[in-house]
């Protein structure tokens, strides 16, 4: 990862902090190269999250995606821009020896 990924990163992690009023979690990691979504619902060698709907009114809800990875949790990407990686905080491996979630095991997507 370069360095404004890891930035990217860090910065997500502390917006995810502050999401803890939500049960979902927060997106991470941004890059600034888009890349066109094909048919198979990936982009590049990242898949590609999918638009959260609105129960009621059946529309796509602004900024809010739902992650590819298991267990797909709600997204929030408000700052990120179409084509943009995020990260999955709930798919990071906990390092035994400090206790916290290691960033660097994220599970990567792209945003729509």
């Amino acid at each position: 990862m370069n360095h404004k990924t890891l930035l990217s990163i860090k910065l997500s992690i502390m917006a995810a902090a502050s999401a803890a009023l939500c049960s979902s979690c927060v997106n991470n990691a941004g890059t600034a190269d888009p890349t066109p979504l094909n048919t198979s619902g990936t982009a590049g060698d990242h898949p590609v999250a999918k638009p959260m709907i609105d129960p009621k009114t059946g529309q796509p809800v602004k900024d809010h995606y739902v992650s590819p990875f298991h267990p797909y949790n709600p997204i929030v990407a408000k700052y990120f821009k179409s084509g943009q990686l995020a990260g999955d905080p709930s798919t990071a491996k906990v390092d035994p020896k400090t206790g916290k979630p290691d960033n660097s095991t994220l599970k990567v997507f792209r945003i729509p």
